[in-house]
């Protein structure tokens, strides 16, 4: 349709063709372009308008469609948390993208700490925290570090929970769920929330059913903790918790020094 002069319908078509892959599911109302390859394994989720490539093993959402997800998460199991190729590639460039800004986002700190400084980390942590809810599929997604003198923890990073930002919760150490993780440094999972002790009234009344969470640890000692949670009832899976773990592994060097900032 480039030429002005003639009518589209006399300039001619072009086709390049379209290339889905073995073992591909396409939801409900798909349309693909001209030109697109969908790789083996990938799921395309119902209305999705898919206008790139997709990756093999990939789950692809929405208009036009982008990767959230990989289903190559059986991959976790032999990963030590250290090679990005790992994780999903949504997060794995999100967290690309972190690293980029961390070092001229601290530099800024030191320099001015202004309001437009403090507006640019809290975009960028909370577009990282929404690509992690995505790949997880999980509905609320908080970090919280302790205090100077490590005896409470406070969120520093949310979506689903920004009352308890607002709000100024404080968990003291080894009370309630986030409380015990940081306290024992160890995963904790809870398939139904009502049967353990919560120290945050915001937790409780927004209605999380399901959670889990791990220490972010700095050295020997855990520094904070990052947890997520869901809506309805879940039962987390081996994959779900060791996905958990090697998201936590990178984020205790992509964004610590930001969460410090944060809190600062």
């Amino acid at each position: 349709f480039a030429d002005l002069e003639q009518a589209i319908r006399h300039q001619g078509l072009t086709a390049e063709g379209i290339v889905i892959e073995d073992d591909c599911w396409l939801g409900y109302k798909v349309s693909v372009l001209d030109g697109v390859t969908i790789g083996q394994g990938s799921v395309i989720g119902a209305g999705a308008v898919v206008t790139k490539d997709i990756p093999p093993y990939s789950v692809a959402i929405g208009v036009p469609a982008r990767v959230v997800a990989s289903r190559k998460l059986s991959k976790l199991e032999d990963s030590t948390g250290e090679n990005d190729s790992c994780l999903p590639i949504l997060l794995s460039n999100a967290l690309a993208e972190v690293d980029n800004a961390t070092e001229v986002i601290c530099q800024e700190f030191a320099v001015n700490d202004t309001a437009s400084t403090r507006f640019l980390l809290n975009n960028l942590l909370h577009a990282l925290l929404d690509c992690i809810r995505q790949v997880m599929v999980v509905d609320t997604i908080a970090i919280l570090l302790q205090s100077k003198d490590k005896k409470e923890l406070t969120v520093c990073a949310t979506i689903g929970l920004e009352e308890e930002v607002t709000e100024g919760v404080r968990i003291p150490l080894g009370r309630g769920f986030a409380g015990q993780i940081a306290a024992s440094c160890n995963l904790v999972v809870v398939d139904d929330l009502s049967t353990v002790e919560v120290m945050s009234p915001i937790l409780r009344n927004r209605g999380i059913r399901s959670m889990m969470g791990v220490p972010l640890v700095a050295g020997d000692q855990a520094i904070g903790v990052f947890h997520v949670g869901t809506y309805r009832p879940r039962q987390f899976t081996k994959n779900d918790i060791h996905l958990l773990q090697l998201i936590a592994n990178r984020l205790e060097v992509s964004i610590e020094p930001l969460l410090q900032l944060q809190t600062s």
